[in-house]
């Protein structure tokens, strides 16, 4: 977790300031431009957000499953039981943990998806209104293709810092663990008082 936490804290607030510094590069040429570009902020937000809104429960479970698995892989030499018996629970266990990883990649698959999909609708949202805008002599050449090399820098900050999404899950389920052993060392505290 230390390794990703520097990372993502980089990552993300270098892809802040370049989507400040496109939306004000957006309003000093063209209020449209603008609006337009805090629209798909905004869209893009609200759909990573309602795509991944399962994300974290996925990563929990992950997390639940795996520990879960390996304590009972520890365990295992020390049970009596019938080695059928102790074989089929074991694959429920791992079947578990297999099904929630599945569920999380699911998840990261529909918001990666999304970027792409986002970034083609977005560079070609620009071209068109930023095109038919020079056409009509409402914006110079020059700053319409500023405003498309500034959609194509920060959509690929955007893909960029995307890519690394499950990193996000992974710092989420490091919190969950130690929160979990929190609670743990605080029962063990209570029940020796």
């Amino acid at each position: 977790m230390q390794k990703i936490f520097p990372i993502i804290l980089l990552d993300g607030s270098g892809l802040v300031i370049k989507l400040v510094v496109s939306l004000l590069l957006f309003l000093a040429f063209d209020p449209v431009l603008f609006v337009m570009g805090l629209f798909f902020v905004l869209l893009l937000t609200l759909s990573l957000y309602w795509l991944g809104r399962h994300g974290v429960g996925y990563a929990l479970e992950r997390s639940d499953a795996k520990h879960d698995s390996i304590h009972y892989l520890q365990r295992l030499p020390l049970m009596d039981d019938d080695e059928e018996r102790l074989l089929e629970t074991l694959d429920a266990r791992l079947l578990r943990f297999v099904c929630s990883r599945v569920k999380l990649f699911g998840v990261l698959m529909r918001q990666l998806g999304l970027i792409y999909f986002m970034d083609g609708l977005v560079f070609v949202s620009f071209l068109v209104v930023g095109g038919y805008m020079v056409t009509q002599g409402q914006l110079p050449l020059g700053e319409f293709i500023a405003t498309e090399v500034a959609v194509v820098y920060l959509m690929n900050a955007l893909k960029s810092f995307m890519k690394q999404l499950d990193y996000l899950y992974d710092i989420v389920e490091g919190l969950y663990k130690v929160e979990k052993l929190a609670r743990f060392l605080e029962g063990e505290t209570d029940a020796k008082a």
